[in-house]
This record gives C-alpha cells, sequence and structure tokens, in this order.
C-alpha cells in the first residue's frame, strides 16, 4: 500500500499547516464567516428521531483545509475499506479475519454474509437466547440452588469482556433493575474479587464467565475463585449450573468448568474483543436494564452505521471526526485527545474509548509490514466534568501541549432535581469550557479587570484551543448506541488513512507471554539469576520482602491442632452470665412506654390550644379555668393522699417500737436515754414524704398569679422585632427539645419493707442483737395481721423465726443503712426533668408574645404551667404510689381531648395520623425495645466481661 505521506493531499495539508494552519485563529474565523456555525455543523437523526448534533466550527479548520483532508481520505480509499468492512471481507489482514461488529447490530434482519455463510440468523438466535435468558433473570423465573431470585450479577471479564458491559451499564443505570445488582470484576488483583465477593450472598448471585476461548488468564483465575467461594456455601458442585454461566464458544471447556453448556452464549472470531459489547458479551447489559433497551442500543449503532455508509464524506460525521484527528496529531502534533462526558452517568465512557482507539491504532507497523515514519495513535484520556475542570484542565487551558477536545452533554437531564438547577450548571459549564478555550482572555482584557504589574501573564489565556461540542438531547440506549458507533467509525477512519491494522492487539501478547515465565520464577525458592539487571533485581527484593518472616508470631496465626470452631469444654463452664440482665414484661413496657405518649399529648396539647386562641380567636379563659379546677382536684388528692400513707407509716413506726420494747426490754434505756422521748418525734423518722404546707402552698400559687399578671404585657412584647416564621421556628425546636430533654422515668425508688427496718432500727439506736424469740410481723411480712404486745394471741415465735432468717440482720448492713437512707431521700426528689420544664415554660412565653392581648398572654403562659410543669408531677406521683388506674384516666383523657381537638381543627387525616403515632410508640415501641435485649442473658451472644479461673501450673 501508499504511504500517506506520499499522497498529494498529505502534501498540500503540510503547506496549508505551514501557510496558515499553525497560525490559524478561530476568533477571526467566526469574525470572517458569519456562517461558520452551519457550515461546520452537522445533525445526527436517530432511529428514534432523538436528535445528536456535532459542532466543529471550534476546530483549527476552514473550508479548504477540511476540503484537503477529505481529499486525503479519498486518495487513502478510506471510503472502499468500509465498503469491504460491512461486506464481510478480511480486513483484519494480520489475523486473517472479517471485522464484522456491525453484523451484530443488524436489527432489520437484512442478509450479512462473512465467507459466503449468512450470519444474521446465528446473530438473531444469540440475541434471542439472551432475551430468554435475560427475561427469565430480571422476572425471577430464573432462581438459584435454593429458589431465591437473583440480586447479585457478577460479570468476570477482562479487556472489552469487561470495559463496554462496565460503561454501558453505568450510562444506562437510569433504566436499570429495581432489585438486580451488576457488578464487575477484571483485575487479576485479589482485591478485586474479594471486596465484590463481601457483598454477594451464594444463594442469590449469579455470575458471567466473559472469555471467548476460556483460557485468558485473569478471567480463570477470578472465575475459579468465584467457584470456590460459591462451593465453599453450598458444598454440591451440581448448583454450578444455575449460579454460573459463559460468554465463550469454547464448549469443552465451559463445560469442565461444570457450566451447563445450555447456558453458553457465544460470538465468532469476526468479533474483536473491544468491539464485543454488542455481542453474547453485552448478557449482563440485557439483564441491568431489559432487553426491550439493549435492543434500542443496539438500534441506535445501527442508525450510525447506516449514516456511516451512505452519508457523503462532506456530510459523513465519523469522517470529519477522524480526519480532524489526523489534522491535530499529524500536523500540529497533537498527541493527545480529550473526551470529557458532562454527564456522571457516562464516568467510564473515556476509559472505554482508551481501549477502543489506543488498543486499535497504537500500532508503528502499516499493513504491508513496515515500520511508519510518521506518527499514528493519539493518547486518549478523559473524566466526567465539571469534576474534570478542577483538576486537569489547567493544563488544557494554559499548558504547553495542544489538546483538542470533546465534549458531551445531553440537554435533558435523567434527574432534573431543584427544579433542573443542576443541570443547568452543568449545562453553563460545558458552553463556557469551550467558549473560553476557544477565545481565550488578552492582556488588554486582564489589564481592563484591575490586575497590573507581573500577575498580568498568570491570568493571560492564549485560547484558540480546538474543541468538538456534542451535544443529544437525552442519554438514552439509542443515544449511548450511536455515540459508541460513532467513537468506533472514528477511530476506522483514523487507522485507514495511517494504513495500519486497527483490529488486531499484538502489543497485548508479549507481556503475558513473560508473566507466565515470571511467574513460574515466583514459585519457585530461591534468587532469580535471569533477566536484565533491574528486572532481576526487583523480582528477587519482591520474594524477600513477600516472604519475609517476621520476628515474632501471633498464636492466633498459627495452624492448630484443632477444628476452626473448636471450644475447650471448660470455655462455657468459666463463663458468667449477665448478673444485671432484666427480664422485661411486654404488658408492662406498654405501660411504660404510655409515658412518652402522654408527654408527646401534653405538649401537642399546648400547641393546640395555642393555636385556637391566635388563629381561631377562642376565648383563652376558658381552657385555663379547666386546667385551673384540673389542678385543684389534683393538689387536694395529693395532699390528702400524702396523709393517708404518711399516718399508715406512722402507725407501722409506732407497732415496730412498742414490739422492740416489748420483746427486747433492755433497749429501753436506748430509746429513752437523754431523757428523748421519741414518740414525739417520730414523724422525723418517716420515709414517706410529707405533704406540703397549705398556706405556703396558696402564697405561693398567689405570688406566681401576680408575678404573670405584672409581667404580661413585658411578656406580650417581648419579641415585637421578631417575624412570626422565627417564632414558629423556635417554638418548634423548643419542642422538640421538650421532647428530647424530659426524663420519661418509669420506676420509682421506695425503701423495701428491709432497708426500711433497717433505716428505723439505726435512728432509733437499737444495737441489741435480735432476739430469736421476738415477735415482729409488719405489714410488709409475710403475715397480714399486727400483733401487738396488748394482742389476745400469745406471742409466737415461729414469724418472728422466720423474719429474722430472711433478713439476716449484721452489724454491717445496720452501719450501711444510714447510707441507703440518704440515697433514698436522694432518690425522692422529684425526677422529672427541671430542663424539660423550663423548655416548656420557655415554649409558652415565646408563643404568648405573639397573642392579641395581655390576658390571653396571662391565661396560655398560667395555662401551660399547669399543663407541663404539675401535670407531669401529679402523674409521676400517681405511679409512684401505684394508682394505675388514675394514672391510666389521666393518659386516656389527655390523648382523646387532643385528638378531638386536632380532629377538629386540622382535620380528620390529621387525627388518624397523630392516633398512629400513638399506637405505634406505645404498641411497637416495646417490641423493638424487646428486641434489643437479644443476646444479654445468653451464652451464644456476644460475651460480658468474665473473670479468668487462673490456674498455677
Amino acid at each position: 500500500m501508499t504511504s500517506p505521506t506520499s499522497l498529494s493531499a498529505w502534501n498540500k495539508l503540510q503547506q496549508l499547516y505551514e501557510s496558515k494552519g499553525k497560525s490559524f485563529s478561530t476568533r477571526d474565523a467566526f469574525a470572517s464567516n458569519p456562517k461558520r456555525v452551519e457550515e461546520f455543523s452537522h445533525t445526527f437523526s436517530n432511529f428514534d428521531d432523538s436528535k445528536i448534533l456535532f459542532d466543529f466550527s471550534k476546530n483549527l479548520i476552514d473550508t479548504e483545509i477540511l476540503s484537503t483532508l477529505i481529499e486525503l481520505a479519498k486518495e487513502a480509499n478510506v471510503e472502499q475499506l468500509r465498503d469491504e468492512m460491512f461486506q464481510g471481507k478480511h480486513i483484519n489482514t494480520t489475523e486473517d479475519r472479517a471485522v464484522y461488529h456491525v453484523a451484530l447490530r443488524n436489527r432489520d434482519n437484512k442478509p450479512m454474509y462473512v465467507d459466503g455463510v449468512n450470519v444474521a440468523p446465528e446473530v438473531d438466535a444469540v440475541l434471542q437466547h439472551m432475551k430468554e435468558f435475560s427475561d427469565s433473570v430480571r422476572s425471577g423465573e430464573w432462581k438459584g440452588y435454593t429458589g431465591k431470585k437473583i440480586e447479585n450479577v457478577v460479570n468476570i471479564g477482562i479487556g472489552g469482556s469487561d470495559l463496554g458491559p462496565v460503561m454501558v451499564t453505568e450510562a444506562l443505570k437510569h433504566y436499570a433493575h429495581e432489585s438486580i445488582k451488576v457488578h464487575f470484576v477484571s483485575n487479576v488483583d485479589g482485591t478485586h474479587i474479594a471486596e465484590t465477593l463481601k457483598v454477594c450472598d451464594p444463594e442469590t448471585t449469579l455470575f458471567l464467565i466473559a472469555s471467548k476461548t476460556f483460557t485468558t488468564a485473569e478471567t480463570c483465575a477470578n472465575a475459579n475463585t468465584a467457584k470456590n467461594w460459591f462451593l465453599e456455601a453450598v458444598k454440591e458442585p451440581t448448583h454450578i449450573a444455575k449460579h454460573f454461566v459463559a460468554l465463550s464458544t469454547n464448549a469443552e471447556e465451559v463445560a469442565k468448568f461444570g457450566i451447563d453448556t445450555k447456558n453458553m452464549f457465544g460470538f465468532e472470531n469476526w468479533v474483536g474483543g473491544r468491539y464485543s459489547v454488542w455481542s453474547a458479551i453485552g448478557l449482563s447489559i440485557c439483564i441491568y436494564v431489559g432487553f426491550e433497551n439493549f435492543e434500542a442500543f443496539l438500534k441506535g449503532a445501527q442508525a450510525l452505521d447506516h449514516h456511516f455508509q451512505s452519508a457523503p464524506i462532506e456530510q459523513n460525521i465519523p469522517f470529519i471526526g477522524g480526519l480532524l484527528t489526523i489534522w491535530y496529531n499529524n500536523f500540529h502534533k497533537a498527541q493527545t485527545k480529550l473526551v470529557a462526558p458532562f454527564d456522571q452517568y457516562m464516568h467510564r465512557f473515556p476509559a472505554y474509548l482508551q481501549q477502543l482507539s489506543m488498543e486499535s491504532n497504537g500500532k508503528s507497523v502499516t499493513k504491508d509490514s513496515k515500520f511508519v515514519n510518521y506518527e499514528t495513535g493519539v493518547v486518549l484520556f478523559g473524566e466526567p466534568t465539571t469534576n474534570a475542570q478542577h483538576s486537569f484542565f489547567q493544563l488544557v487551558h494554559q499548558g504547553t501541549k495542544l489538546i483538542p477536545t470533546d465534549f458531551i452533554l445531553a440537554a435533558q437531564s435523567h434527574n432534573p432535581i431543584e427544579n433542573n438547577k443542576h443541570q443547568l450548571m452543568l449545562a453553563s459549564n460545558y458552553f463556557a469550557q469551550a467558549e473560553s478555550l476557544m477565545l481565550g482572555k488578552s492582556r488588554e482584557q486582564v489589564e481592563s479587570e484591575g490586575t497590573t504589574g507581573s500577575l498580568v501573564p498568570h491570568k493571560q489565556f492564549s485560547g484558540n484551543r480546538p474543541t468538538t461540542s456534542i451535544l443529544a438531547q437525552k442519554i438514552t440506549p439509542a443515544t449511548l448506541g450511536a455515540l459508541i458507533a460513532y467513537y468506533e467509525h472514528v477511530t476506522f477512519v483514523e487507522g485507514a488513512i495511517w494504513g495500519i491494522n486497527s483490529f488486531d492487539q499484538w502489543g497485548v501478547e508479549l507481556g503475558k507471554v513473560l508473566a507466565k515465565v515470571i511467574l513460574k520464577e515466583l514459585q519457585e525458592e530461591g534468587q532469580v539469576e535471569t533477566h536484565d539487571a533491574s528486572t532481576r533485581a526487583l523480582i528477587n527484593q519482591f520474594k524477600a520482602w513477600a516472604y519475609q518472616s517476621t520476628g515474632w508470631k501471633k498464636l492466633l496465626w498459627l495452624k492448630q491442632p484443632y477444628d476452626d470452631n473448636y471450644t475447650d469444654s471448660s470455655f462455657l463452664s468459666q463463663l458468667k452470665r449477665n448478673s444485671t440482665v432484666v427480664k422485661y414484661s411486654y404488658v408492662k413496657l406498654v405501660n411504660d412506654f404510655s409515658i412518652i405518649v402522654l408527654h408527646l399529648s401534653s405538649i401537642m396539647f399546648v400547641v393546640v390550644v395555642f393555636y385556637g386562641i391566635y388563629q381561631l380567636n377562642w376565648n383563652p379563659i376558658k381552657p385555663t379555668v379547666i386546667s385551673t379546677i384540673c389542678t385543684l382536684i389534683g393538689f387536694i388528692f395529693y395532699v390528702v393522699t400524702l396523709k393517708i400513707i404518711r399516718n399508715k407509716e406512722l402507725i407501722e413506726l409506732q407497732q415496730f417500737k412498742i414490739n422492740q420494747l416489748y420483746m427486747v426490754p433492755s433497749a429501753s434505756t436506748n430509746l429513752m436515754k437523754d431523757g428523748t422521748d421519741h414518740d414525739d418525734t417520730l414523724e422525723d423518722y418517716l420515709t414517706e414524704p410529707s405533704p406540703p404546707d397549705f398556706f405556703e402552698t396558696c402564697k405561693s400559687s398567689v405570688l406566681i398569679l401576680l408575678y404573670l399578671l405584672t409581667l404580661s404585657p413585658v411578656l406580650k412584647s417581648l419579641t415585637n422585632s421578631t417575624s412570626s416564621d422565627s417564632i414558629w421556628a423556635l417554638s418548634a425546636w423548643l419542642c422538640i427539645l421538650n421532647v428530647m430533654f424530659n426524663d420519661y422515668e418509669i420506676e420509682f425508688y421506695r425503701l423495701s419493707p428491709r432497708d426500711k427496718l433497717l433505716h428505723w432500727k439505726k435512728l432509733l439506736h437499737l444495737h441489741t442483737p435480735w432476739n430469736s424469740n421476738s415477735n415482729l410481723n409488719t405489714p410488709w411480712n409475710s403475715t397480714s395481721n399486727l400483733n401487738t404486745p396488748f394482742s389476745s394471741r400469745s406471742p409466737s415465735p415461729s414469724p418472728t423465726s422466720r423474719c429474722h432468717s430472711k433478713l439476716n440482720l449484721s452489724d454491717n448492713e445496720l452501719n450501711n443503712s444510714k447510707n441507703r437512707s440518704h440515697e433514698f431521700h436522694l432518690n425522692q426528689q422529684n425526677h422529672q426533668s427541671n430542663l424539660s420544664k423550663n423548655i416548656a415554660i420557655s415554649n409558652a412565653i415565646v408563643l404568648a408574645s405573639r397573642l392579641p392581648s395581655n390576658a390571653s398572654a396571662f391565661s396560655f403562659i398560667l395555662f401551660c404551667i399547669q399543663t407541663c410543669g404539675l401535670l407531669p408531677t401529679f402523674n409521676n406521683f400517681t405511679r409512684r404510689y401505684g394508682f394505675n388506674g388514675f394514672h391510666r384516666f389521666q393518659l386516656i383523657s389527655i390523648i382523646l381531648t387532643v385528638d378531638f381537638l386536632v380532629a377538629h381543627l386540622f382535620g380528620l387525616g390529621w387525627a388518624i395520623s397523630w392516633i398512629l403515632l400513638h399506637l405505634t410508640i406505645i404498641f411497637i415501641g416495646p417490641l423493638y425495645f424487646l428486641r434489643m435485649q437479644k443476646y444479654k442473658n445468653e451464652l451464644q451472644g456476644p460475651w460480658d466481661p468474665a473473670k479468668p479461673i487462673v490456674k498455677s501450673l
């Protein structure tokens, strides 16, 4: 064949470059030609009428340069080579094969021949097989060995068996199956498959082994690792048929692996690896996005094939794209090309194009086996923008290299979030980058912005950096197929003009051959003596470090003569259970969780009443009068109950003292020494709290009311300068904080009979030993009646002995009774969180400042104090003394009241939602709490710290 450098068009292009190419200004070109955009832009119409615009106008060309490039393509017989490819001829001369990947997307079912055989029926058969299989996996009809649906698909391949499917599944993720995840393993580095298998379940994972010959070293290594992982779990090799599929043509090796050959998807040798995404290698795509979308993907590529095959070179988009590469690479000496998609879904697109371009055209020998004396393949790289703008775009804009760039954008996003704000920002960068690379920024512009001195050159941009803008309507399967086909044909045009075979890859083989030799050397002991000095030194250093033994050993790393799950018989016997574990009752927990609902309802009660006063002009006096009446009733109940309880305890204490005087006469001196009459001061020894003083309580209440009346005008105007929206937000946060910081106490400490007895005994100075004949029958004893010395029944030693034997009081216990009493008096304080109450009152003040009058503010704050301050205190009191019925009455009353008000004010839907929240907390909350207690007292659970039993040897 003729070298392209000897063609007349090549020489003419060299002259054009010298005369105007190297000084070409796109800025001037646009200024001199108002129709430049129309002349150098072409719109491709896909099979589904979607459009892709290719704007070549920002490139360093004019009509003369482009015409000469087209002349070069004709002289190099690119059109003839194109037609031979579509005719199935063996244009892969070094391997004597057809290059017929275009037949894989022949959805018109027209006859396509290779060596006289129509391959269309075979292609259709494979596609039909792919459709049936992918549909069965997606629908759940295909099941794993346990009958479960497939949830994870792992494609194991490398090169074209990996890059294409990875790129397409990522680009079309928007169309993915909702419950199937696809993973790709390519690297022989064990980390790749190890990390993938961590997220997979053998019962629901399907492996696709993608290797045409089923002998690719990296793929086979990963496939065998996956197989071993699977068999380790399932044990039965016959189950492989349900979980492993082969994308291969080597039926013998596939069967040896254990895969049913019915689940083997083949493709012919006229399909190159980097063009195999259209073949059975695309099975992972079919499963992920569905065969319908995969077929649209094929049709989009076929539509671009029709364009490439039939359009005149002057309007042929892939021809123009390939000719521009020739112009920049061979005349402008640009060694790189940047492809930057403005679409995160296409983040693997540049990596895919790297293989397509660099494996195809990274050659230095022509088809007639002569070394070239001109530049061939370009270094293609890329990254999604706007990420790339913050990494290597500095070099693109102001570096010394000329980097022709393709920008790709879709006008419509699959995720138009924030009212399409993100897509508009993305598009603005797409247009800005192309424009700034073309126009740059002159010294005059920099200085006009106020920059002076030595900083001016740093802010200058030379511009005149060529770009091609590719604008699609939307990244659909059809659009993606067309874009890939475009770059395939661009690569074809480049290789055809360079006169190289773009369809072999001998450069991949040498490293593989050497790797097999070195692998054997790495597996052998001793140092390596072969290879060059550098490689030999590196190998020997690797072996020294890889098999280096550390100066110490961890015991668990040593192979022990036991099974992995071996447990010594003494282990469980020495293990101590959790001594502090508490067994909970669901019924009791339901009662405890109702406290949360009560607190939420009291907060909502305040909010609802405020809404009524503020929005609906309720009379604020009515709810306050009702809450005040309820507060007075509760206060009376509180005082009366405390007096009854205190009197009852006083009787018990008097009975205790009388029993001691009767049974232990010697103790009378201790009781009455110093002339103290303990009968007059027995109330000092009572453990139950005293009822509040009536007069002091009334005085405090009056003072609070007077303070509120006085401060109401101040509180009313407290937030005049604050907007209502800020008040509502602050109130909402205060309500949330009130819920968070409330003390939801469910247990109230009261002295046990034992501690109460010790408390009394210590305070009454009864240090004499217990008489075995003493008779003490208190209300907390097993007998129910009080036996006094004046009882008609004679003292019986039996109950006393039982009491003494059960209590077994020691001097240490008596000495510790004072501490217990102190702890009790600390615990008998009101446990309702002061912080929560303060927050509730703060919220009331904030809201009251928005009410229309001083009276409204006064009434509302008083109502809040009673509801959020006194109600919880009274509720804790009722629960502390076991008035469970009264507690339930309070709970039901406030819940029903709040639910009625919510339904009345906000509608039935809100009321139902509020009720469902209550039911969830009361009935689902305890279930979750019980679930959280799992393993606390079980030997097979997470171990509690156990004290080891150490025996000396």
